[in-house]
């Protein structure tokens, strides 16, 4: 069984979720050799609050808040009641293991050493004890390791009313660094530091010495080497951690507009500050993969119209909150609005509707009345637009009637277009021999598939009245003629694998009967021009597939069997096939084996019996 589209699905979203697991840290429980802000680029929320409160210089792009912005209804205000569940990630410097010491001391080794071969620490062990000289001046520093604590963790969450912070005139309130859910929160972050101060991995106390090898033989020469090199300095101070919520609302005629931040406002001390580059750091001040859910209770979020959005009428124009230096999703089940640092956009591919194709084989032998029918149910169709335009109509500003009127033009004159090629085929027996005969072609060329996508088969029928035009002796009404577009280009745009290869190979196809039956024996018909070579090759297979069952049909009609064969040339200049073949060309591929003079074909499969018959044959010479 082949892969299926489920399949494809399952496997983008476990790339999705890895990806921006390790771009924002949500599942790193443990950084090693480097700090978290080198490693975690997405989510951040950085400390401005220098112990210095100097930024001045700084390259960095600070960001110490996010939040949101939503509104609800003045009828709803009273009791209207928020929970607010903060999100995200804090660090904290950690003893490293014996391993990943001994890691960090191979890697030294190992650069300091380029010609020395050791894979394991084992290894390097065996050479210690083999050539102890060369460890004579060889130390590792200690390696940072950080360690994760999740911030907001246990359902972690402050709760308020929103009538219980508005001033005396009821116009406005807020809640600062003092108010009382923001004590909820300090309370929260001194739980934290006492789970950090109870681990026995928390690095307490700097270790400035560098480790020798003998320090890490064994679980006890490492304890040794950290009790004696360990001294009381600021690692003993804890963590400098400052969050805090900010809340104001304004009211705004019969709503009420909220503004809610989460900002991290800790002290980074001057060793620590963010515009040194440095990766080894004792306290770790950012927030990381920063966020806060924000549940209302008691009352409804008030969409908001975009006005971006405002003169569009195929896309949602509202949104239930504006994200500040985030985006938001709204969790319509619970009522609540979370803040997302890497919003995700699904796009859905786009097919046509099978229910509305169209069989070959219907088209071969009931041409007329099958495109017919298809002309009724665009007909109906465009009565749809037309009703969903009316009920639309009080929701638009004018550019937004304007675009759909011109839309909706558009697709009168696609049904324009059709029918008119209809008329064309039903008028001229040549032209509808022609129609047949390219679906034929079709029909037994397709394995996969037997019908035209809607699109396909109207561009074809569309473009047909165009290339009749070109021969006055065809159509001789001036009348029909005028009715023609060839003053203009059509351009088919569908996305990639949509199908418009075989549309655009249905007009050549049908052109190519055309010519031979108006009388054009011989002669090109048609030049493709393609951006890449790559292209070129990829559709050359695909065109002589094609071209060898509409050749087939011709030698079997009696009017058109006399004329030249369907051919195809490829041109692509003489940097990937040659123009012309010298003395020299000839005897080369005279000279090679049968498997690699064919590396030079263009074609891999005969397009008449499917299989892998094509080969190349050196026939003359170069004076021929």
């Amino acid at each position: 069984m082949g892969i299926t589209n489920k399949d494809r699905q399952i496997f983008v979203a476990d790339v999705v979720e890895k990806y921006m697991s390790r771009i924002t840290g949500a599942d790193e429980e443990r950084v090693v050799g480097n700090i978290p802000d080198n490693v975690f680029y997405v989510g951040q929320l950085l400390s401005v609050n220098d112990e210095d409160n100097v930024h001045r210089g700084s390259s960095k792009t600070f960001i110490n808040s996010i939040g949101i912005s939503f509104m609800i209804s003045e009828s709803e205000f009273a009791n209207a009641e928020i929970t607010l569940f903060p999100i995200g990630n804090l660090y904290y410097r950690a003893i490293p293991t014996l391993e990943e010491q001994r890691q960090c001391f191979l890697e030294e080794f190992i650069k300091n050493n380029p010609d020395v071969q050791v894979e394991s620490f084992d290894e390097l062990v065996g050479i210690f004890e083999k050539q102890p000289e060369l460890f004579n001046n060889m130390t590792a520093k200690l390696v940072p390791v950080y360690k994760k604590v999740v911030f907001g963790r246990d359902h972690f969450s402050v709760r308020f009313r929103l009538a219980a912070i508005m001033d005396s005139n009821g116009e406005n309130g807020f809640i600062d660094e003092q108010g009382e859910i923001n004590k909820e929160i300090i309370e929260h972050l001194e739980d934290i530091q006492r789970t950090i101060s109870d681990d026995t991995e928390w690095m307490s106390k700097v270790v400035r010495e560098s480790s020798k090898i003998t320090d890490l033989l064994t679980n006890e020469s490492y304890s040794d080497f950290l009790r004696i090199n360990s001294t009381a300095n600021a690692a003993s101070q804890g963590q400098n951690w400052k969050i805090y919520f900010d809340v104001s609302i304004n009211k705004r005629d019969d709503k009420y507009l909220i503004s809610i931040s989460i900002i991290n406002d800790s002290t980074t001390f001057k060793s620590q500050s963010h515009r040194k580059k440095n990766n080894d750091k004792y306290s770790i001040e950012t927030l990381f993969n920063a966020g806060f859910e924000t549940e209302l209770n008691n009352a409804r979020f008030i969409p908001i119209s975009l006005d971006s959005f405002a003169d569009d009428y195929k896309y949602e124009k509202i949104q239930y909150a504006i994200g500040n230096n985030c985006s938001i999703s709204f969790d319509e089940s619970k009522n609540c609005i979370k803040t997302e640092n890497l919003p995700i956009f699904y796009q859905h591919r786009l097919i046509t509707n099978d229910e509305l194709s169209i069989k070959f084989h219907d088209l071969c032998q009931a041409p007329i009345s099958t495109l017919e029918d298809i002309y009724r149910k665009m007909e109906v169709e465009l009565r749809k637009w037309k009703d969903y335009q009316q009920s639309k109509d009080n929701d638009l500003t004018p550019v937004g009637k304007q675009q759909m009127e011109e839309e909706i033009r558009g697709f009168q004159d696609e049904i324009r277009r059709f029918k008119f090629g209809i008329e064309v085929i039903k008028n001229h027996s040549i032209v509808k021999q022609s129609f047949v005969q390219m679906n034929h072609a079709f029909l037994n060329s397709s394995k996969k598939y037997d019908t035209w996508r809607l699109f396909q088969i109207v561009f074809i029928v569309s473009m047909i009245p165009d290339i009749v035009a070109c021969d006055p002796n065809v159509m001789q009404d001036e009348v029909e003629r005028n009715k023609t577009t060839l003053p203009y280009m059509s351009l088919l745009y569908f996305p990639t694998g949509g199908g418009k290869t075989e549309a655009f190979l249905g007009v050549l196809v049908f052109n190519l009967f055309f010519d031979r039956h108006r009388g054009k024996s011989v002669g090109v018909t048609s030049i493709l021009r393609y951006p890449l070579r790559l292209l070129s090759v990829q559709q050359v297979q695909r065109l002589a597939n094609i071209l060898a069952q509409a050749e087939l049909i011709r030698r079997d009609d009696p009017t058109i069997a006399s004329s030249f064969p369907f051919s195809l040339g490829y041109y692509v200049g003489d940097n990937n096939t040659a123009n012309r073949l010298s003395d020299d060309d000839y005897d080369k591929y005279e000279s090679m084996e049968q498997p690699q003079r064919d590396e030079s074909r263009i074609v891999d499969v005969c397009p008449f019996c499917r299989e892998k018959t094509v080969h190349i044959k050196v026939i003359g010479s170069a004076a021929d």
